[in-house]
Formats: structure tokens, C-alpha cells, sequence
């Protein structure tokens, strides 16, 4: 008679992004992103692309999405996986066939718009929900809800966020997010940010994107006296020193020559937002 084979199961492969997702088992991503040759970093890479949004919102997974992103993405490649982030439809794009920003995607689609800040507004409110607002991909899109937002939209998050501006304004979309808290907020929310950063003026001021957001507060905050005891009296005691250093020079000429071209650059600009004139 016909011997009959066992029937036994073959063990399913567990996915990469599912590994990302365990209490345990992301330690072993995290180690292959921080000390595995440049190959398999990338291997590792694509096999987290097309599953950013289960990720972002997941403890372990955003470490893992973290480390990806900001230590191992070329910048074509952390555009796709921001791009995940706007909806199905734009995560099937492929590197060159889309937009690399949403205002290049605004400005094609406008129809675009309410549904893709719509989906940016679901999922990094998740995120916040769960602590993990502060991750470089997180603060990507929240500086973006900030700047495309509507009006009552910006008002809520930058009460949201201010609390933790000082924290994150050292990266570029850190210090977007701190200038359009200081830009929407409310008075009692530039209260706060200005005096967290009491003590810290100098340091803050000769650095790259901290500079903005001292900007930002001497644009923005109409409370002279405010200003005069969390920023002005630690600026001119160092006024010497911040005058002469090249990113020290611009909360200075940010008063002479308001948001001047010839000494602040579009990039800058940028991240100091609308003008508030």
C-alpha cells in the first residue's frame, strides 16, 4: 500500500515589518540598521517599504521605522516612505513618479488637498495619541499639517504641540513645528515655549535651526515685556558674541532686516513659515 506523508505544515515566513512589530523580536531589525553591512541595511529597508502607516503607530515599529528613515533612507528614499503616509494611492508610486513634497503635490492636484490632510491628520493624531509624536517622519508630517492646514487646524495642533516644541527644534522640522506653535498658538502657549527656553537663549541662538524659532518669537510675540525676560536680556548679554557668529546674527537681523533675502536664505524662510506681516 501507498505510504501516506505526514501532513505537517510548513512554517509560515514572518515578515520583516511583523518583526519590527514584536516586544522582542525588533531588536534584531534595529541591530541589522545600526551595524549590519550597507547591503543588508537596504535589504532591510525595502522590506519595511508599503507598511509605514501600521508602523508609525506602534512602539516598537516606529523605533525600527526611525532608525530606517533617518540613519539609513537616501533622501529619494525616505520621500517614498513619507509618501506612504498620504494614502494608498500615493504609496504605489514608484521613486521619480511622485512627489517628492506635498506642496509640488498641492500644487498639480489641488484637488488633492482635504483628502491626503485628511489622511495625515488620522494617522499622526494616532501617533500623538500613543506618545510617538516625536519620531523624524512624525514631525515631517506635522510640520506639514502645520503649514497646509486650515486655520482651527493649526490653532489645535499647536496647543498640542508646544509643550514639546523645545524639544524637537533642534531638527528642521522641529523648528517648523516651533515657529508655527509661536505663529498659531495662543498667548499662553508662546508663554510656555519662551520659557522653556530660559537659560538656553545663546546655545539656541548659534544653533542652525534654533535661530529660526528665536526669530519666529521676535516676529510674533507682542508681549514686550515677555520677550524682554525670556529672550532679549540673555541676547544682549551676549550681543558681542551673537553678532559676530553666523547663525547668532539672525534673531539680530531678524529685527534690522525683517525675513531680508540677502541674509536669510529660501530654505530658512522655509522653516520660519508664513510671514506674520
Amino acid at each position: 500500500p501507498e505510504v501516506t506523508r505526514s501532513a505537517t505544515p510548513r512554517p509560515q515566513a514572518t515578515s520583516v515589518a511583523a518583526v519590527a512589530r514584536s516586544h522582542y523580536g525588533h531588536s534584531f531589525p534595529l541591530a541589522i540598521l545600526r551595524h549590519g553591512p550597507p547591503a543588508h541595511r537596504q535589504i532591510l529597508l525595502s522590506q519595511l517599504t508599503g507598511h509605514v502607516r501600521e508602523l508609525v503607530v506602534h512602539a516598537e515599529g516606529s523605533a525600527v521605522l526611525q532608525l530606517a528613515y533617518s540613519s539609513v533612507a537616501t533622501p529619494a528614499q525616505r520621500a517614498n516612505l513619507y509618501r506612504e503616509l498620504w494614502g494608498k494611492e500615493y504609496a504605489l508610486l514608484g521613486s521619480g513618479k511622485g512627489h517628492p513634497t506635498l506642496a509640488s503635490l498641492f500644487e498639480a492636484e489641488p484637488t488633492a488637498k482635504a483628502r491626503v490632510m485628511r489622511q495625515l491628520e488620522i494617522l499622526l493624531s494616532k501617533a500623538a495619541q500613543k506618545g510617538l509624536a516625536m519620531t523624524t517622519i512624525v514631525q515631517r508630517g506635522l510640520a506639514d499639517l502645520l503649514d497646509f492646514g486650515e486655520d482651527a487646524q493649526r490653532v489645535l495642533l499647536a496647543s498640542t504641540l508646544s509643550g514639546a516644541a523645545a524639544h524637537i527644534m533642534h531638527e528642521r522640522d522641529g523648528a517648523r513645528i516651533a515657529c508655527a506653535c509661536l505663529r498659531y498658538g495662543s498667548p499662553k502657549d508662546r508663554k510656555g515655549l519662551l520659557k522653556s527656553l530660559k537659560g538656553y537663549v545663546g546655545a539656541t541662538a548659534t544653533h542652525a535651526n534654533g535661530t529660526l524659532v528665536l526669530c519666529a518669537a521676535l516676529e510674533t510675540v507682542d508681549d514686550t515685556v515677555l520677550l524682554k525676560k525670556t529672550l532679549l536680556s540673555e541676547m544682549i548679554d551676549q550681543l558681542a558674541s551673537l553678532a559676530s557668529h553666523p547663525h547668532g546674527s539672525l534673531p539680530l537681523l531678524a529685527v534690522l532686516a525683517p525675513r531680508a533675502p540677502r541674509y536669510f536664505s529660501p530654505e530658512q524662510l522655509q522653516v520660519l513659515g508664513a510671514d506674520a506681516a
